[in-house]
Parts: structure tokens; C-alpha cells; sequence
């Protein structure tokens, strides 16, 4: 299986978008649907940690926890663009024994990459139509945290999301489609895997849910 978003991804996510990215986290931090998540990071101690971010665009959960001690990041990220403006931001910064980055679908490059503390994925199983093998593949990669941010299971929400596709889509005819997976699935699949959960945050349409690797 492979992402659904493939080349509207390619396409929405290009250089323009990746740069314009950059230059709005760091002017003003993290975005605004990406709070939720980073609200669970932060009740985490990663000084020594290592973390495999994936899907992570331009990489402001790795530079925002190299901040608070953690020692590696691997980075994976569909769009060719913003691999490339992680890495760039990577060397300005001076990390670059730190950091590296895998480009492709991690469904298919996930086998190659190697275990961390902490697995994020911020918004990306929504991308996928059948989520299980991207959660299978990546909390196997878990040793400690698994942290997913997805839309929050509400109508309304569902509702806005479908409408801001087609605005995206007649206004600049670049959008991909959202899905929306039961979290109790996602819940119990984890959770067969050896996981529990042990905090889960709303803000608006958006909820992030932190998984514990059962010892």
C-alpha cells in the first residue's frame, strides 16, 4: 500500500510551501494543529532520547526536543521539498551529526529505518486510507512513546474538513483528501501491540493520543 496523498502531496508540498513553512515556524513556533501533540511532548523527558519523526515536514518536532536534550533525530518526510528544507535547516543549525532524513512513503521505506525512543507522527495517519499497516510498521519502531495527532471524531469537524478540500481545490487546484480512522481501531491495535495509552488532548479539530511500550 502506498500513501493516497502521493502526488497531491508532491504537488501541494513543493518548494514554495515547504520554504514558506520554515520561515512561519520560525517566526512563530509551531502550528497552531500541531499543539496537541506537542502539549504530550512536553510532559515527556527526552534529555538522551532518540526520536524517528514521521511525515515530519520541515522537522519542528526534532528542533523543538534537540532544544530539551535529545540526542538524535531521524526524520521521514514523502515530499522531496521539505526532506531537502529539513536538511538545509539541519546544517544552519549545526546538527548535522544529529539528524539525517528518509524521503518515500514509510510503508515502503520504514523497514530501513531504524528503532527510537519516541516515534511522532503529527497528522499522518489521516492521509492514509487503511492506516493499519502505517501504525503497525511505525510503533514497531517504538521503544518507549508513540505520539499521533488525528482529526477529532466529530461531525462538525468532518463537515469542515470536506469543505476546506474543495476550497483548496478550487482555489488553487492543489488538495488531497482526509480520512477519518475510528481511534478506538487505532486504540486497540495498539494496544495488541504491547502499547497502552496513557494521555489523549483535544484542541478544536484536532486530538493527540500518547502511547506507553508495556515493559
Amino acid at each position: 500500500m502506498s500513501c493516497c496523498c502521493t502526488d497531491p502531496y508532491y504537488n501541494m508540498f513543493d518548494a514554495a510551501k515547504a520554504r514558506q513553512d520554515l520561515e512561519d515556524y520560525l517566526r512563530t513556533g509551531v502550528k497552531h494543529s500541531s499543539r496537541p501533540l506537542f502539549r504530550l511532548l512536553d510532559t515527556l523527558d527526552v534529555d538522551g532520547r532518540t526520536l524517528l519523526d514521521i511525515g515530519g515536514g520541515i522537522g519542528a518536532i526534532a528542533f523543538e526536543l534537540f532544544e530539551r536534550g535529545l540526542v538524535k533525530a531521524s526524520h521521514n518526510d514523502i515530499a522531496p521539498a521539505y526532506v531537502r528544507t529539513f536538511l538545509n535547516e539541519v546544517d544552519r543549525r549545526g546538527l548535522a551529526a544529529r539528524a539525517s532524513s528518509a524521503q518515500g512513503d514509510f510503508t515502503e521505506v520504514g523497514d530501513e529505518m531504524s528503532e527510537a525512543d519516541l516515534v511522532t507522527l503529527d497528522k499522518v495517519i489521516c492521509c492514509y486510507p487503511e492506516f493499519e499497516r502505517l501504525v503497525g510498521l511505525s510503533s514497531s519502531k517504538a521503544r518507549h512513546w508513540y505520539v499521533i495527532n488525528l482529526p477529532r471524531e466529530h461531525w462538525v469537524v468532518r463537515i469542515g474538513m470536506r469543505l476546506d478540500y474543495y476550497w483548496q481545490k478550487w482555489r488553487t487546484g492543489k488538495a488531497f483528501r482526509t480520512y477519518f480512522h475510528p481511534v478506538s481501531e487505532i486504540v486497540a491495535q495498539l494496544e495488541g501491540s504491547g502499547f497502552r495509552k496513557t494521555e489523549q488532548v483535544y484542541q478544536r479539530e484536532w486530538t493527540a493520543l500518547l502511547f506507553e511500550r508495556r515493559s
